[in-house]
């Protein structure tokens, strides 16, 4: 078998593989994954240092930060919120996630005796950060996977440009296809070995005999593919 040398691609080139909108958006997915896991960390962090019997007062929401598609007038489940307080007559001001409240709504604030700036809403434990954790695996798995598939994708187009092989076909015979007939073009890869591909049958091929070049990688020569038809930023370097 004859192999030969790989086409030179410029890192430039090679980067600009990389740079696609699949990545960008597996990139954000992941950093969304993330940024949930700090947000519960912090939660539950602070969950562990209460107990039943720390001191309670009314406190009221200030600000909601939610979905920008959820409402302000119903209860939704919110990210995060923040809400204030007094202890001793000083305010307190303080930022909780994930539980469903209101601008404005009165609730009762558990803090802790000799750190009040140290406080929750009553009643979230972990479980109301449990969503946050399944937010941030969801979103980082996501953000995963995507990035596995656009990076896969990237270094397999810059495997078939720089070791992609072109080579004319024959046109041998017709056969039958959806809405007409296609022409077979035949083609000897340098296995040795002999492959059939066929043309569709809007192409410019018109009688047996002729010859059109066609596209293929060492290993995957019985998926090749006419050049006219391969995708134009890796036609762009096979010259």
């Amino acid at each position: 078998m004859i192999t030969a040398p790989p086409r030179p691609l410029p890192r430039q080139a090679r980067l600009g593989f990389f740079n696609s909108f699949t990545m960008w958006l597996g990139a954000a997915f992941f950093a969304l994954g993330l940024l949930f896991v700090f947000i519960y960390l912090a939660a539950t962090d602070v969950s562990r240092h209460f107990s039943k019997d720390d001191p309670r007062v009314a406190g009221v929401v200030t600000k909601v930060f939610r979905p920008s598609n959820s409402s302000d007038t119903a209860t939704s489940r919110n990210i995060t919120y923040d809400y204030r307080y007094q202890v001793n007559g000083r305010t307190y001001d303080a930022q909780m996630v994930s539980t469903d409240y209101l601008q404005t709504d009165q609730v009762n604030v558990q803090y802790i005796l000799g750190a009040p700036e140290m406080s929750r809403i009553e009643g979230l434990d972990a479980n109301s950060s449990f969503g946050l954790l399944v937010l941030a695996l969801g979103f980082g798995l996501m953000g995963l996977l995507v990035l596995f598939i656009s990076v896969s994708g990237a270094l397999y187009d810059i495997r078939r440009i720089r070791h992609g092989i072109t080579i004319n076909a024959t046109i041998v015979r017709k056969q039958l296809a959806t809405g007409g007939s296609a022409r077979v073009l035949q083609f000897t890869a340098t296995d040795g070995l002999s492959y059939d591909i066929a043309a569709d049958t809007q192409s410019s091929i018109v009688s047996e005999g002729e010859s059109r070049v066609v596209f293929y990688v060492p290993g995957e020569a019985a998926s090749a593919v006419m050049l006219d038809y391969l995708e134009p930023e890796i036609r762009a370097y096979l010259n």
